[in-house]
């Protein structure tokens, strides 16, 4: 029971660390794109 609970919790983690770096990736990509309008 408290295994399952464990394993849930972790899978539950690891999907919110990975949608995180994605819109820290997507953040970066707008800042980069930014940068490079105010550059020109």
């Amino acid at each position: 029971m408290l295994r399952r609970k464990i394993t849930k919790i972790l899978s539950e983690t690891k999907a919110e660390v990975r949608r995180i770096a994605r819109l820290e990736g997507a953040i970066n990509s707008v800042s980069n794109l930014l940068g490079v309008f105010v550059a020109s």
